[in-house]
């Protein structure tokens, strides 16, 4: 059985910040660890343009404390192990899409600093940050660039965003098909290297044929990112949620269908199954069919520290939590009872990938 408890979470900061209480209404909360504290997660408070304040949360030692910096434009936050000589924090690359203003987040000893020398990805393209090579090595990006059709790959080396090499390739010689792409990042064959699995997003409205899916294992080395293609089949349209729910330590997807919900009520035209797609050591997967309760929007977390991922489904109209409870090599879950939350508000989600 899994409970909450529920407690407030105070932050501190000397002088307060002007006006007062905060974060306002507009800030994106991201959760990373900035300040290399393997016991807890800092807070990164992103308020985009300049009419947003913007707060570092670190939590080192213990206490909360509020860390103001300032960010004007309009960047896209990517946060990873960016730094090759302290692979205990997370770096924020604050990249701004078609320009060379892209700046580097970075705390230390309590405080916040912005860098401003660093590489620049001056194209309109989607960055995976990832372990590709293991964890003994900095995050690697991958850019997705759909509208080149290209992969560009970064790999990092020692210091703060520091490029070893780069490198190219039409997107088609990696099995991905012209359209949308939706990618979800996990180590989905258990050698301690991340994988990308990619779902083609159905074209069928647009008078387009379906997309192929494809599974990316990871085959890099310390001198190369490789990866070998798996062509898979999701089919329709979901929203992929990774997690071991098995406990075998493999990451598995949970494939999450919406009920689509219009003014008379779910759509039967959407309305359908989700999946758990529980991988093997070859990359290969056993599929399971979920029926959902309501429509409620997943976050995935080993809430009960048995190694083994949950999925808690928030439901926002009802206020409510309810956890499924994943049962350790059953490929099943024990779903409890929901859970009262508080009004007008939502948790924050913490999972690989954007």
């Amino acid at each position: 059985m899994i409970s909450f408890d529920s407690e407030p979470f105070a932050y501190s900061t000397d002088p307060p910040p002007p006006g007062g209480w905060y974060p306002n209404e507009s800030e994106v909360v991201i959760p990373a660890r900035l300040s290399g504290d393997d016991q807890a997660f800092d807070l990164l408070l992103f308020g985009p343009g300049p009419d947003v304040d913007d707060y570092a949360i670190l939590r080192a030692g213990g206490t909360p404390t509020a860390v103001p910096w300032s960010s004007n434009s309009f960047p896209v936050p990517v946060i990873g192990r960016f730094d090759g000589d302290d692979l205990e924090r997370d770096i924020a690359y604050l990249y701004q899409p078609g320009t060379d203003a892209s700046v580097a987040l970075v705390a230390s000893g309590g405080m916040v600093s912005v860098l401003t020398d660093v590489p620049q990805q001056l194209g309109f393209t989607y960055p995976l940050a990832a372990p590709y090579r293991g964890t003994d090595f900095p995050d690697d990006i991958v850019w997705f660039d759909p509208q080149a059709a290209v992969i560009r790959t970064w790999r990092l080396g020692s210091g703060v965003l520091n490029i070893l090499d780069t490198a190219i390739v039409a997107q088609g010689e990696l099995g991905l098909a012209p359209g949308e792409n939706i990618p979800a990042i996990g180590d989905f064959n258990g050698d301690g290297r991340a994988d990308i699995m990619w779902h083609g997003v159905s074209n069928l409205p647009a008078g387009l044929l379906d997309i192929t899916d494809v599974l990316w294992l990871s085959q890099s080395t310390p001198e190369a990112l490789a990866f070998d293609t798996v062509p898979k089949a999701v089919g329709r349209s979901y929203r992929p949620f990774v997690g071991d729910f098995d406990g075998d330590a493999i990451d598995d997807i949970f494939w999450h269908r919406s009920w689509g919900m219009t003014a008379e009520g779910p759509s039967v035209t959407t309305t359908g199954a989700s999946f758990a797609w529980f991988f093997d050591q070859a990359g290969g997967h056993e599929a399971k069919a979920f029926t959902l309760p309501s429509d409620s929007s997943p976050y995935v977390g080993d809430f009960d520290a048995d190694g083994c991922h949950d999925i808690a489904w928030f439901d926002a109209v009802a206020d409510s939590l309810t956890v499924w409870r994943c049962l350790p090599q059953e490929r099943d879950f024990d779903c409890g009872s929901p859970f009262s939350t508080p009004p007008n508000t939502a948790p924050v989600g913490v999972h690989w990938g954007f």
